[in-house]
């Protein structure tokens, strides 16, 4: 089973080599685009700006670039971080849980394709993982602060939404089919949950968390508390939406829709 896992992923992924491209080099130019944007205003407000350029001093120039990155870090970071996991996501998309056209046929039990299911969740999650250690490598950091408080509210927000992102199924023929049958087509709750309400409270969580780390906040244990409310939901939906999410996807029927070419919808009009 993992070797199937492993196949199929790798298949997924060699099929989007040209978006992972295309994302690291739109990660590449837009940190630079953030940084000049975090740093260009602040540099020029300087008074001592003149004086440091016009010294041609390499090791001065260096130690104040140095100094500004240490002052302006929150908003350097939260920018990056932003932009990390928009990238990701956009990554993840393109990997939606879907099971090999083959397990349909065969004569694969329910517990067999779940395993297979989850096995393939956790590669996505593994993935998405490695490509954050990537970034945080590029940026020589992981994490915006070394407070043990924050590093535990950012580790499951960060944990939290990439498991949102990977809950994205396969969409089948689902589009066609509301075009041609729209009765046909039944709405998907728990993976629309997911996908919207889940991952909008998600991105506010988020946006709240980078917000107070971009206003400088000291993070206390007591203040990190407040968030054990925000975990606790996030845990109890996690728990319920997961499991229909992948059993959505054991539903052949759910997925791939039988609809009816032009010819053969008109040939049965015109009989009944």
């Amino acid at each position: 089973m993992m070797k199937l896992v492993l196949t199929k992923l790798g298949l997924e992924l060699r099929r989007n080599i040209p978006l992972l491209l295309f994302c690291a080099v739109c990660y590449y130019f837009l940190s630079f685009v953030i940084m000049m944007a975090v740093f260009t205003q602040r540099v020029w407000e300087m008074p001592e700006v003149q004086h440091i350029y016009q010294s041609d001093s390499p090791e001065l120039i260096q130690n104040f670039l140095t100094g500004l990155l240490t002052q302006e870090y929150s908003a350097f970071a939260c920018g990056i971080s932003a932009l990390t996991l928009l990238l990701i996501g956009l990554v993840s998309a393109r990997l939606p849980l879907r099971l090999p056209r083959a397990l349909y046929a065969c004569a694969a039990g329910e517990k067999e394709k779940l395993r297979f299911l989850k096995l393939y969740l956790a590669g996505k999650l593994i993935f998405m993982l490695l490509l954050l250690i990537l970034s945080s490598l590029y940026w020589k950091t992981l994490f915006l602060s070394t407070s043990a408080p924050a590093f535990a509210i950012q580790i499951s927000l960060t944990v939290f939404l990439f498991l949102a992102f990977s809950l994205n199924t396969d969409p089948g023929n689902r589009r066609e089919a509301k075009k041609k049958c729209p009765d046909m087509v039944t709405e998907r709750s728990s993976e629309t949950f997911v996908s919207v309400y889940w991952s909008a409270l998600l991105i506010l969580e988020n946006t709240l968390f980078y917000s107070l780390v971009y206003a400088g906040t000291e993070w206390t244990w007591p203040l990190a508390a407040l968030w054990i409310p925000i975990l606790l939901v996030n845990i109890y939906l996690a728990l319920k939406h997961t499991s229909p999410v992948l059993r959505h996807v054991l539903r052949y029927e759910k997925i791939y829709f039988p609809i009816q070419n032009e010819t053969e919808r008109k040939d049965i009009e015109h009989i009944y």
